[in-house]
């Protein structure tokens, strides 16, 4: 029961920290894969809901959704990062690290 209302505030908290300042961005210069999810290159809008991620293009206004688990961190970030790797032309996104806040968004 405490650990099901763990997580209940943190998604509360998530959700109202990122919805405070304005959505962070992130830009894939080519094709990427989060989690499951396949993006085609260009700008996107991130938001929290939860444990889904929400991704919105700034070019079609189309929005897609992946399963992230946020891992609370020392320290906010001073900076919007994504980090992982590239397979085959493809950006496997692991993590994304928003400016403003003290949780990455793992998608392993």
């Amino acid at each position: 029961m405490k650990s099901m209302l763990k997580k209940c505030v943190l998604t509360l908290v998530l959700v109202w920290g990122m919805g405070a300042a304005t959505e962070p961005e992130v830009s894939f210069s080519g094709p990427a894969r989060v989690g499951q999810l396949k993006l085609e290159p260009g700008l996107y809008k991130v938001k929290l809901i939860g444990t889904v991620a929400m991704f919105t293009s700034t070019a079609t206004g189309k929005s897609y959704s992946a399963v992230t688990r946020a891992e609370k961190s020392s320290q906010r970030a001073s900076f919007t990062a994504v980090m992982g790797a590239t397979e085959d032309g493809v950006q496997r996104v692991e993590t994304i690290i928003i400016a403003g806040s003290e949780y990455r968004l793992n998608f392993k």
